[in-house]
């Protein structure tokens, strides 16, 4: 017999195998705006038993909002290797977090004011997103307020992420009217004495004011003195009091108060006749008007 040696070559291709690779994963944010996510790493097998697993994240992970993919491999000693993966989503869930500012706002001279939301509530999102308000179920950038709404009020604003996390928040707006009003009066006002032992003329708002303005309109007007005598005859002063809803102002102006009523003479006596005495004068008598 005779004995002849020849070369085998062994040729491995079988490919490790992976199984039990978890299902997508459903994860919500804590209150850093990510989530720490834990599973169970799929097993793997060779028909070799050398092999090594890798993968792109580690059980213990924390992620971000989103959709994150997480792939497996096994790769064995001659390079064969498969693979498998799934999804991690991690959804936003935390609301903006908002606290109401309580401003105080003034009217301007058109009796209005426009007032930011962002000046009524400060607001951010915990995870960076862009946040929009609404008010009344309105979106809404800003609110108008005018001379109706003088005083405080509560404005319930809405604050929502683009994930549609939303919070409601009160704040109390107050209102204010600082301006004055604008007190217009006529100019050379000349009243006249009446007759009579009781001498007087008397002055009314409409000889005196000439169309005087208010931002919120004006509720009511005034003056110092209204009735006028003798003591008075000349030049004088008079203090127009001109009221808004929550200012007034005063207006001192010129009255020229002229007597025009003669005085009057009565019970003049009548022509008297007399009749020289021995040193042919006459004393004569008689009772004054």
């Amino acid at each position: 017999f005779k004995d002849y040696t020849h070369n085998v070559e062994l040729v491995d291709t079988i490919r490790p195998v992976l199984t039990a690779c978890p299902s997508n994963i459903v994860a919500y944010t804590g209150p850093n705006c990510t989530a720490n996510v834990t599973w169970t790493p799929p097993t793997a097998s060779d028909n070799c038993t050398a092999f090594t697993l890798t993968s792109n994240f580690n059980s213990g992970s924390t992620f971000s909002p989103g959709v994150t993919t997480i792939v497996y491999t096994v790769t064995d000693a001659v390079g064969l290797s498969s693979t498998c993966s799934f999804t991690v989503t991690v959804l936003d869930t935390l609301a903006p977090q908002a606290t109401a500012s309580n401003p105080t706002v003034y009217l301007a001279a058109n009796g209005q004011v426009v007032v930011p939301i962002v000046s009524t509530v400060n607001a951010v999102d915990p995870c960076g997103q862009a946040v929009t308000y609404s008010v009344n179920n309105n979106p809404a950038t800003s609110r108008t307020y005018t001379c109706d709404s003088l005083g405080s009020r509560v404005v319930i604003v809405r604050v929502c992420d683009n994930n549609n996390n939303c919070r409601l928040v009160s704040s109390i707006v107050t209102v204010l009217d600082t301006i004055k009003p604008v007190v217009n009066t006529k100019q050379n006002i000349v009243i006249y004495l009446s007759g009579g032992s009781s001498s007087s003329a008397g002055l009314n708002v409409s000889q005196v004011d000439s169309n005087s303005t208010d931002n919120c309109g004006i509720a009511s007007r005034t003056l110092s003195q209204t009735l006028f005598n003798c003591n008075n005859v000349g030049r004088t002063s008079s203090k127009n009091r001109t009221n808004s809803i929550y200012q007034f102002k005063d207006y001192t102006h010129n009255v020229e108060l002229v007597d025009t009523i003669r005085p009057v003479l009565t019970a003049c006596p009548s022509n008297i006749v007399a009749y020289t005495g021995p040193n042919c004068t006459a004393n004569v008598t008689w009772t004054p008007p």
